[in-house]
């Protein structure tokens, strides 16, 4: 495989009495609309061997799904937050989002132990690949402005990284961790350090969720220390469907990543930008809007990042990995 294009894998006003009559009429429809929730895949030649043949040559030990939201509700003190509107009929869309959320987890029927119930859930899923598979379970961090104080209204949802931490240490058959630190944060360097004490493999960021231009300065003294650690940093990049609060899509341009690469970094544009379309930023900031997908292709295309894509998320800290850089 070229290790260049190495794609790690990888979710008005309308009255009171009408939301509650939409909630009805999707609670009728349920079987049709929601998951069942099935424990195991059905017993199936034809599905056994589509299993066995998926996995052919490949090492499960080395295999990691590297994009897993850690979410919940935070009934079991883990720290999570979720932003008020997305339990508020007054915000269909968001409200209904949360319902498919926990149906999607398997969590809709599990009041007061959601949080334990989506990680039993994840350990479900992990059961039924090969041996040695493990999922990274990734943090959240909340909005901050540009001042880096943190704004929980416009934070969507909050997965501390204590939680994602604990929930790895718990079960290291199952799960590694990934920190999610703003560079804003006045702490973002003694955070991050606390982070990969804590056994962290990478940094997630969701920069139009977050309110995070990766191509800011403000970012610098964080990309510094995050290529001392030697730890890739996973950012979405493309148009934003699940998560709603910061609402700045610019910020999901994927050459705004060119500041990280710039550092030494591992940099892994997560769903390769795949969705919506940004400002054409290496023909000027009033360049035309291009596919984002094709700004992310021209970036693995260019031959300075074409070091080394890292096949695991091991980290050094000797800092030999700061001096590669990389787009994957």
């Amino acid at each position: 495989m070229n290790q260049r294009r190495c794609f790690l894998w990888a979710a008005c006003g309308i009255g009171g009495a009408a939301l509650a009559g939409l909630a009805g009429l999707a609670a009728q429809r349920s079987r049709a609309l929601f998951n069942n929730c099935q424990a195991q895949l059905p017993s199936d030649p034809a599905v056994d061997h589509l299993i066995r043949s998926a996995w052919a040559g490949v090492d499960s030990s080395q295999f990691l799904d590297c994009h897993v939201h850690l979410v919940g509700t935070g009934d079991s003190g883990s720290g999570i937050e979720v932003n008020p509107d997305m339990e508020s009929l007054f915000h269909p869309m968001q409200y209904a989002q949360r319902l498919f959320y926990l149906n999607a987890g398997c969590v809709h029927d599990a009041p007061g132990r959601i949080d334990d119930s989506y990680v039993e859930r994840l350990q479900n899923l992990v059961d039924g690949l090969q041996p040695g598979a493990r999922l990274l379970l990734f943090a959240f961090d909340r909005f901050h402005t540009a001042a880096g104080r943190p704004d929980p209204e416009r934070s969507s949802f909050y997965t501390p990284n204590a939680y994602a931490q604990a929930v790895a240490r718990r079960h290291p058959r199952y799960f590694w961790w990934a920190a999610s630190i703003h560079p804003y944060r006045e702490d973002c360097v003694e955070a991050l350090a606390l982070a990969v004490e804590g056994g962290a493999r990478a940094v997630k960021w969701l920069p139009p969720a977050m309110g995070i231009d990766p191509s800011s300065a403000r970012c610098d003294r964080f990309y510094a220390a995050l290529a001392r650690h030697g730890l890739p940093l996973i950012s979405h990049a493309g148009e934003e469907k699940a998560v709603h609060g910061g609402d700045q899509e610019d910020l999901g341009n994927p050459l705004l990543l060119r500041r990280a690469l710039e550092h030494g970094l591992r940099v892994v544009v997560a769903h390769c930008a795949s969705l919506g379309s940004a400002v054409d930023l290496d023909r000027g900031a009033n360049g035309p809007r291009v596919a984002c997908f094709d700004l992310f292709a021209r970036m693995m295309g260019e031959a300075r990042y074409e070091s080394c894509c890292s096949p695991t998320f091991r980290h050094s800290r000797s800092g030999t990995a700061a001096s590669r850089c990389c787009v994957c």
